[in-house]
């Protein structure tokens, strides 16, 4: 995994009843082969962490017909090195407000504008000769692409007032609009070494190298 980040929060008083303030975070990871987080399910070692732990110490590599030798329901940790699953995700969030004092500190104004964009791309593929969760000769396989964002626009006038340290006064008049919109496309596929048949319409997969 690589990961890449960047955070910057950065405040300026403009005028003596402005400041100006920006908040901005990028993010960027990369996951490889992102297999081997420990987890199982039940017998069957489904990364190459508990494939690792689960298989005997003492069983060669390879069976006497030269393919990768299994113990029960648990694939081979060398046979992991088979599995290809690519993650890429990336993203940034920025933030801009502006605070404005109208009068005295008693009436303050407030604008902001945000924005959340995260984008993920992840290519899977497993081969025919590995197994996977007690399945083995068929080639399985994912891809999905998802991009999502957000936006925000508020702005908002603040009265805040004392009257002779009895009586205080609060009030808050704002309006805000808040946009989301997104796309996202996910296939799964098996046998994916030839052409491939979803919804009717007809594409041809090319699995990666392995």
């Amino acid at each position: 995994m690589r990961r890449y980040t960047l955070r910057s929060n950065i405040s300026a008083q403009i005028f003596p009843f402005m400041r100006l303030t920006s908040i901005v975070n990028i993010n960027s990871n990369n996951f490889v082969n992102s297999n081997a987080d420990g987890g199982g399910a039940g017998g069957v070692g489904k990364d190459a962490l508990q494939s690792a732990l689960m298989f005997p110490p003492n069983y060669p590599v390879y069976a006497e017909d030269g393919t990768y030798r299994r113990y029960r329901s648990t694939a081979n940790p060398a046979e992991m090195e088979l599995y290809k699953d690519n993650t890429n995700s990336m993203g940034y969030y920025v933030n801009f407000a502006a605070d404005i004092n109208l009068y005295k500190d008693i009436v303050t104004a407030r604008a902001l504008y945000g924005m959340n964009k995260e984008t993920a791309k992840r290519s899977l593929y497993i081969p025919t000769t590995m197994m996977w969760y007690e399945v083995a000769g068929v080639s399985r396989g994912h891809t999905g692409e998802t991009d999502r964002n957000d936006q925000t626009i508020e702005a908002m006038i603040n009265y805040n007032q004392t009257i002779r340290d009895i009586v205080r006064l609060e009030a808050v008049v704002g309006i805000g609009f808040y946009n989301q919109s997104g796309t996202s496309l996910e296939v799964d596929f098996r046998n994916a070494n030839g052409r491939q048949n979803f919804r009717g319409g007809r594409c041809w997969l090319l699995p990666p190298a392995a």
